[in-house]
């Protein structure tokens, strides 16, 4: 899903790009509709295999409630 390519563009054009999402982003966790966790094993794999990359893309997000695991 990334494929980093150096660019250069210039200071002004990168700082207005600063904290914008790049819209792909693999959303984890929940709950079903009957309130149930739906953490699973691809939750722990997509989370231990982004871990050690030097990259954020695509950006992680997880949906947390009150039973969570750890």
């Amino acid at each position: 899903m990334m494929q980093s390519i150096e660019s250069q563009i210039s200071p002004a054009l990168a700082k207005g790009r600063e904290g914008f999402s790049h819209h792909e982003t693999v959303t984890m966790g929940g709950q079903t509709p009957d309130g149930l966790d739906t953490t699973n094993e691809l939750s722990y794999v997509l989370l231990e295999s982004t871990r050690p990359l030097p990259m954020s893309y695509p950006e992680l997000g997880v949906r947390i409630h009150a039973n969570t695991p750890d």
